[in-house]
């Protein structure tokens, strides 16, 4: 829904249809936010949309057209910025014009990332780390550190919401090192590559947020993302709109898949640069830095992310309790058995995996390879289908 200031009568009218409708079908009262949008209207020089995000949630988004002025003088602008170069996002502008990356502008063949497919998200990480979660993360944390005892590490992770029950990421995982007996805080001196000794804590923990904006621990030779800061949809939508510069662009929903994965990727390049990979050895190589992160299996982030650093190498990472290729690809060979012997048209998830005793996560991962087992059968919002 698209909003302007050229008919604020039409427009209230409008308003108040919407309100009457979220009451009535949606069961939600928006009228708070129909008098700030009549008021914000008012005011506004430009048109508004609302974006609603989710079914049934009767609440609005409201985003605003604006323009980035360049003083005139200026005829050309070079921004040299990894992370812009992988957003899907600025490709938006059509003046903004991407001169690519050259081949020999960095070699990242001496940094290992171990990559877990394993969620990344800030419920996903606060459902696993409360008073019931199984601490997954945290073991992941203690697994990660204790490889390299001997190195400078640094932690990236979730911030803490507030709120009553909110989870203190950088103190849990404090903890949980400490219990393991690893002594984060420990000073560590370590004599690097030009011949002087930096000492610093074994371990230094940041927040999302602060991973684009300190460049002080390029001592780190171990970097640690427990969890990826992800963009919200409706966030998203927004943006792309005002990168844009149309109130009305909408993105179809591959493209904003992939815009999301781009954003990921720009994010996890910017936290990664906060260790040793940020510097320039032998004229153009990156030096040797270990990586750990999760990431959804379904996340073609790797897609953007290869794209600024090239030569890196990827191993896949089994963090210790957590299900490996075998525990997937059992799972997956029993539930495309029970779909070649079903008579039935369709199959919900429920009846496909019962009596099965496999944990989310390896149904989840097993997806793909289900397809490819039984190709008489295709997935559903519910479950699977004959195709």
């Amino acid at each position: 829904m698209v909003l302007t200031g050229h008919d604020l009568e039409a427009v209230g009218a409008d308003l108040d249809a919407l309100a009457a409708h979220a009451r009535t079908t949606l069961r939600k009262d928006i009228t708070g936010h129909v008098e700030t949008l009549k008021n914000f209207l008012a005011m506004a020089a430009n048109d508004i949309r609302i974006l609603f995000h989710g079914k049934g949630e009767g609440t609005a988004q409201a985003i605003i057209s604006y323009t980035l002025d360049v003083p005139p003088y200026l005829k050309r602008l070079v921004v040299f910025d990894g992370s812009a170069t992988v957003s899907a996002l600025s490709l938006l502008d059509k003046g903004i014009q991407p001169l690519g990356i050259p081949e020999d502008l960095k070699d990242y063949s001496r940094v290992t990332t171990k990559l877990a497919k394993l969620g990344s998200g800030h419920k996903t990480l606060k459902d696993d780390m409360g008073p019931r979660g199984p601490r997954r993360y945290a073991a992941m944390a203690v697994e990660a550190i204790r490889a390299h005892m001997n190195e400078h590490s640094l932690i990236v992770c979730h911030k803490r919401k507030d709120a009553a029950n909110a989870i203190d990421f950088p103190k849990e995982f404090r903890e949980a090192l400490e219990a393991a007996g690893l002594r984060p805080n420990e000073p560590l001196s370590i004599r690097q590559p030009d011949g002087s000794t930096v000492t610093r804590p074994r371990v230094e923990v940041i927040t999302w947020g602060r991973h684009k904006a300190v460049n002080h621990y390029v001592h780190c030779t171990n970097v640690v993302l427990l969890g990826v800061q992800h963009l919200a949809e409706r966030d998203l939508r927004a943006m792309a709109a005002a990168q844009a510069g149309d109130v009305t662009y909408t993105l179809k929903h591959t493209e904003m898949l992939d815009a999301l994965a781009s954003v990921c990727a720009g994010d996890i390049f910017q936290a990664l640069a906060r260790g040793r990979m940020r510097l320039i050895v032998n004229e153009r190589e990156a030096p040797a830095m270990t990586a750990w992160l999760s990431m959804d299996a379904r996340s073609n982030f790797r897609t953007h992310l290869d794209k600024v650093t090239p030569g890196m190498r990827w191993e896949d990472w089994h963090p210790e309790g957590t299900p490996g290729p075998a525990r997937k690809t059992q799972a997956a060979q029993a539930a495309a058995e029970r779909l070649r012997l079903s008579k039935e048209i369709a199959v919900s998830s429920r009846r496909l995996w019962a009596d099965l005793e496999y944990s989310e996560d390896v149904k989840k991962d097993a997806k793909p390879l289900i397809l490819a087992l039984a190709p008489d059968w295709k997935a559903t919002a519910r479950g699977w289908a004959r195709a």
